[in-house]
């Protein structure tokens, strides 16, 4: 018999009533954009729209919609007030606006008490990548590169404001699985586009018909997410409980997918940062997990070394045998001697093409010749997120950078250590090793200047922590 007790029904996905309000906004809206826009864009810009709509049922939801477009067009231009103007950067302010006026109804902002453990040398590090810039490139010149520090500063505060509890941070998880997923898959399609299958791009001239971008605006941007997006999967399957069992049946196949739309990306840094963030979650974890989790490691990682060496593709080719690979050489050895000679301030923002071909005779003249790869300096930034920076703002600016990545790895770390729930032990688990892939890719490319991941995962730490602290039992120390 049943108890008095009322049994709570669940409705399904098709009797959500928000949902489905929403699918149909997103097509109403998708079908006018389309007049205007690709239809892939169209869709894309409608779903964000949406979202910042429910801003005001959640905020975290203005969360979201920043990391679609973190994963899909982060430098579409619109004419805005007669002006050309990023579609993160209206983003970033309608985030702003929405989420601040929203929170300040209901009970204010709060960011947690690590909160300033990566926000102090954050905008230590703004402040002087401002004074560099005035110094070196003028009014004109910080203003423009402030704007991507604006959105990052931006990110970096509202994440953990808007991350009020465990759910928003599943929501948000949940919402860079789905849009990894999708343009993982859509890479695979361009890649098979020649065997029939439908070819779908952000927009036309997206697919150059050689390296798959998905829903990315290059095949790099591709390349910069989804390791970071595997390896949060790999620690949420690793870890017991961190999601639902059934749920939990489907993460090796998604990984696989989105593991097939990196490999297309044909991007080296991408598919090696791969193993540093699983190799950072091992370090953390114990017993018959770590093993586990070493173990896939080892078996995937030799198989894929045995498969590159058998294709001979471009995963196989090492610096002297591929001119981009002995470009970035030539690259890093002149931002080094750069950096060297301008320790206090750096160059300046952008510069480095400019300078660059000044230090052509203190190269290494064989690096030179190698594959032409002295015809990169004056064509390409410095393909190197710390010589970038080291270069571009001087010896400070470097170390409060560092500090931003130790605090970030910290909060992580102690959100993994003293999170009360499976879930966001494994988040934690997964965004530590997403972080160590990211320097990866850094290490090799400008992500900084061209994604926002980097605030993003400096967001996410803060919020994860707070969230992990607010559900921590006292310890019986604490209780004395």
């Amino acid at each position: 018999m049943l108890g008095t007790e009322a049994i709570r029904y669940k409705p399904q996905w098709f009797q959500n009533r928000t949902l489905l309000l929403g699918t149909l906004a997103v097509i109403c809206i998708g079908l006018i954009l389309r007049t205007v826009l690709p239809i892939t864009l169209s869709f894309i810009l409608a779903v964000q729209l949406v979202l910042f709509v429910l801003v005001f049922k959640r905020p975290v939801w203005a969360m979201a919609a920043l990391i679609i477009i973190q994963f899909t067009a982060i430098d579409y231009k619109v004419l805005f007030l007669g002006t050309q103007v990023t579609i993160r950067l209206i983003w970033a302010v309608l985030a702003t606006l929405l989420v601040v006026l929203y929170l300040k109804q209901d009970g204010g902002i709060k960011l947690g008490k690590k909160a300033f453990r990566v926000i102090i040398p954050a905008v230590i590090f703004v402040c002087i990548v401002i004074i560099s810039n005035l110094v070196n490139t003028g009014f004109s010149g910080a203003l423009t590169y402030l704007r991507l520090n604006a959105v990052g500063l931006v990110i970096l505060f509202l994440m953990p404001a808007a991350v009020k509890n465990e759910k928003d941070a599943k929501r948000l998880a949940i919402v860079a699985l789905v849009a990894a997923s999708i343009s993982a898959v859509v890479a695979v399609m361009q890649h098979y586009s020649s065997m029939g299958l439908p070819l779908i791009e952000l927009y036309p001239g997206t697919w150059n018909g050689l390296r798959a971008p998905g829903l990315a605006q290059t095949e790099v941007d591709l390349a910069f997410y989804l390791p970071l997006v595997i390896v949060v999967i790999a620690a949420l399957y690793f870890v017991r409980g961190g999601v639902d069992p059934r749920m939990r049946k489907f993460l090796p196949f998604l990984a696989l997918v989105m593991a097939a739309g990196l490999y297309f990306t044909y991007s080296r840094s991408g598919m090696y940062a791969l193993a540093p963030g699983l190799l950072a979650m091992v370090l953390l974890m114990k017993g018959k997990a770590k093993m586990r989790l070493l173990l896939v490691f080892l078996i995937l990682g030799i198989a894929f070394l045995m498969f590159t060496q058998i294709a001979s593709n471009r995963y196989a080719k090492g610096f002297s045998g591929e001119s981009s690979a002995a470009g970035r050489l030539v690259l890093w050895q002149a931002g080094l001697k750069i950096a060297q000679d301008n320790p206090l301030l750096g160059i300046g923002a952008w510069r480095f093409t400019q300078v660059s071909p000044e230090y052509a005779s203190s190269i290494d003249p064989e690096l030179m010749a190698t594959l032409g790869a002295g015809a990169d300096l004056g064509r390409y930034p410095a393909h190197d997120d710390f010589i970038t920076v080291w270069a571009s703002f001087g010896t400070p600016a470097l170390l409060a950078y560092l500090w931003i990545f130790v605090a970030i790895f910290r909060n992580f770390f102690e959100s993994y250590r003293k999170s009360s729930t499976p879930f966001l032990r494994g988040l934690s688990l997964g965004c530590f090793g997403a972080l160590a892939a990211y320097i990866v890719n850094a290490l090799t490319h400008n992500v900084m200047d061209n994604s926002m991941l980097f605030w993003i995962l400096g967001g996410f730490s803060i919020a994860t922590t707070k969230l992990a602290l607010s559900k921590r039992l006292p310890t019986a120390k604490e209780t004395r």
